[in-house]
């Protein structure tokens, strides 16, 4: 008889409040509760607070972190032989298990996994109970490994998290227990691979085992392969490791490189002919490697996935709820769905962030979207971690913990330390999670930080309120950040913001200090006071800035465009955030690949905010959305053209270029570019016929010259037809561009945080 699974997730908890360091007996008022979830999510479902996202109604509930919060319920479990776990995949953040009454775990850390055998302490009936400290204990995020982000950030609200934010399971078996499977994938050669296989074995005594393997499709038909060797377990906790000959297995493949094929690799640990234990994992044959850009000795940052180079076309993932523990599968899969419409083939997972649950990156591997991990490490205030030995110690339980759950996903490409900080001043903690993902990390590449040699944030746009064209002048290997805000949709920001709040507003002190000191508007009680009695644009700038905008750098691009009120402030906003993208992606791929990688900042949002999203909270798409989908098309037509302004009877000299991402070429092709005037007539047309377009490639086509007739209104639509068919559509709209100069001040103030900040 093998392992047994019961799923303790669901809604059979029950939470209640007590004062910090009391016990389950001093709960005066128990509330149901769901698992996973978090504290602030079950007071809401049971409408002890108001929703803390609308209006400034997060304030209302801060007392929530002044209580220590007991969660129990209870489960049937046999008693006899066989042993007995559970295992959370995660609690946030100092937890204190028991099982009937009795303390069975003490745990530091929100992302490692915590493991505890019960198997002595079973009743027939039996109570869980999980005691989690006070969040307001932590005043100081970076002496945590809390989601950083929950201690407030630019796009984010201070909400310290609490509760079981992860799954929970209760674990049978026999004498022996699997506790990790790790499977990693290497190519030997064009037709062989190995399959490196990791187990750690927990045995109540010492046994001569059989291990019993199988490979099998996961999401294709196919034969089985099995695999037995001999064991010799010794007692206790022990790691063994294997080696597993597979000829020609079918790969696992970016999306847009073939399919995605996925296995199933099971062991099985045999006693005679008695099964003792047994779990199983999914996986993917894929192999991953990091090589040197063309034209840039030392910059390694061009990524080759199956012996294929592949150009990045990238966004920053944001965790997608400020509550994380709420965060289900379909809302994973809604975002990650969009994603990939938008042709965006790797994340960048944010060191400020999470490591996310199972279903994104399962969701991952099904859709084909690469992704980029941090560690849960970004812009510490001081510039530095702590040193000392505890919080060592706590950085290698919670890397260990994260590469543990990522370990088997072939969607999982790359590592990093972490966001925006100095390696040279964290060198001791950097160099110990380069070393354990070195040992753990299932041969992923490891940087030190982001950003590091090579690699990019610009941002001298927005920040450094350069105009959208210096975006043209970036020389980096791989641009890994860069953005612009834009307020939601209508419908969105009336969800959040009152209507009577929303307009007027106006970047005016002292709200306007906000983008410059980067303190929260919720920081801010003392300048409040300050705001004239009856002042609707500052009373109104308030609820926008206690919701994340940065009004003077929205007002500075919308102003290219003009707007009169709220309506055409979003559309101004949108049309601006939308350019900018455009033309810091396109500029990234027509240097292919000497820049092997851009990934702008940010695809999704943790609760409603104005914000660089291109998604919003509700999952309504910004106008920069659909622009990022043509953008980031893996076949191409860009064009390069002066960035405007733009007058009548200007001439455009335009070079334009066919970028093919595909590992496949065409045969005879069209392009085809119009110059469009207002309604969408035609002024002028160039076509240019292909022989062929080659496969991973870029291609300079002749240049040719648009002569801007009549009184304004222009647009570019870019069309190439191959086979017969429409194969890529591109537009630029020459009404939304640079109008005003760039400061050159400011710029500087920017070109100094990111050459002494980072290093």
């Amino acid at each position: 008889m093998g392992r047994k699974v019961i799923s303790l997730n669901g809604d059979k908890w029950e939470f209640g409040k007590v004062a910090p360091r009391r016990g389950l007996k001093d709960v005066k008022q128990w509330m149901p509760a769901r698992v996973p979830g978090d504290v602030r999510a079950d007071l809401l479902a049971c409408g002890m607070i108001k929703d803390p996202f609308p209006e400034k109604q997060n304030e209302l509930s801060r007392w929530v972190d002044d209580w220590d919060w007991w969660y129990k319920r209870e489960f049937k479990a046999a008693r006899g032989a066989r042993r007995t776990f559970i295992r959370f995949e995660g609690i946030d953040y100092h937890s204190h298990i028991f099982v009937n009454g009795d303390k069975v775990a003490e745990n530091i850390g929100m992302f490692a996994p915590v493991i505890v055998e019960i198997t002595g302490l079973l009743r027939d009936v039996n109570t869980l109970s999980v005691a989690v400290e006070h969040s307001s204990q932590y005043q100081q995020r970076e002496e945590t490994l809390k989601c950083q982000m929950g201690f407030g950030w630019d796009f984010a609200p201070s909400i310290r998290t609490m509760g079981i934010w992860d799954s929970v399971s209760l674990i049978s078996t026999g004498e022996t227990f699997i506790r990790f499977l790790g499977v990693e994938p290497v190519q030997i050669s064009q037709h062989d691979w190995e399959l490196k296989v990791t187990a750690g074995i927990d045995a109540e005594k010492e046994i001569d085992a059989t291990v019993e393997f199988v490979i099998e499709p996961d999401n294709f038909e196919g034969a089985q392969q099995k695999h037995r060797v001999p064991l010799a377990v010794p007692a206790g906790v022990s790691e063994h490791t294997f080696s597993i000959p597979v000829k020609n297995p079918r790969l696992w493949n970016p999306w847009e490189d073939g399919p995605r094929n996925l296995h199933t690799l099971s062991m099985a640990i045999l006693n005679g002919k008695k099964t003792v234990d047994n779990t199983s994992e999914r996986f993917g044959f894929r192999a991953v490697n990091l090589r040197e850009n063309d034209g840039r000795p030392g910059d390694v940052w061009t990524f080759e996935i199956n012996g294929k180079r592949k150009f990045i076309r990238g966004a920053n993932w944001v965790p997608c709820d400020s509550l994380p523990g709420r965060v289900t599968k379909e809302r994973y899969g809604a975002l990650l769905e969009m994603a990939r419409k938008a042709n965006i083939n790797m994340l960048r997972i944010w060191g400020g962030g999470l490591r996310e649950k199972k279903d994104f990156y399962d969701i991952c591997d099904e859709l084909g979207i690469l992704v980029w991990q941090e560690f849960p490490f970004s812009c510490p205030r001081t510039n530095h971690y702590p040193k000392t030995a505890e919080f060592m110690k706590l950085v290698s339980k919670e890397t260990n913990g994260i590469l543990e759950k990522l370990y088997n996903h072939p969607s999982v490409v790359h590592y990093c330390g972490g966001n925006e900080f100095s390696y040279v001043r964290n060198r001791e903690m950097v160099d110990r999670i380069g070393k354990i993902v070195l040992k753990r990390g299932g041969g992923r590449a490891f940087k030190v930080s982001s950003p590091t040699s090579g690699e990019g944030h610009n941002w001298k746009v927005f920040h450094g309120i350069a105009n959208i064209g210096d975006y043209r002048k970036d020389n980096t290997a791989f641009l890994s950040e860069f953005g612009l805000q834009a307020p939601p949709v209508k419908k969105s920001l009336d969800k959040f913001i009152p209507e009577k709040h929303q307009w007027p507003v106006a970047p005016r002190m002292p709200y306007a200090a906000i983008e410059l000191t980067y303190v929260r508007s919720e920081q801010m009680d003392r300048l409040r006071k300050l705001i004239p009695f009856g002042d609707r644009e500052l009373s109104n700038a308030e609820y926008w800035t206690y919701h994340d905008a940065h009004l003077f750098k929205l007002f500075r691009y919308a102003e290219q465009i003009g707007f009169s009120d709220v309506d055409s402030f979003i559309e101004a906003s949108q049309k601006m955030q939308a350019y900018g993208l455009q033309t810091a992606i396109e500029h990234i791929r027509r240097r292919r690949f000497n820049a092997s990688g851009v990934m702008f900042w940010q695809f999704n949002e943790p609760w409603p905010t104005i914000c660089w999203s291109v998604v919003d909270y509700y999952l309504e798409p910004k106008l920069a959305y659909d622009k990022i989908r043509r953008a980031y098309s893996p076949l191409l037509l860009s064009l390069d053209f002066n960035s405007g302004p733009y007058s009548p009877g200007m001439i455009l000299q335009v070079k334009p270029f066919v970028i093919n991402d595909f590992h496949r070429g065409f045969g005879k092709t069209k392009c085809v570019t119009r110059l469009l005037g207002p309604g969408g007539a035609e002024l002028d047309k160039k076509e240019i016929l292909m022989d062929s377009v080659p496969a991973d490639s870029i291609t300079t086509l002749r240049p040719f010259n648009f002569t801007l007739t009549g009184d304004a209104g222009w647009k570019i639509s870019c069309d190439i037809r191959t086979g017969g068919k429409l194969a890529a559509h591109n537009e630029y709209d020459l009404s939304v561009c640079d109008k005003k100069p760039t400061i050159k001040a400011i710029i500087a103030a920017n070109w100094l945080m990111n050459n002494l900040l980072w290093i």
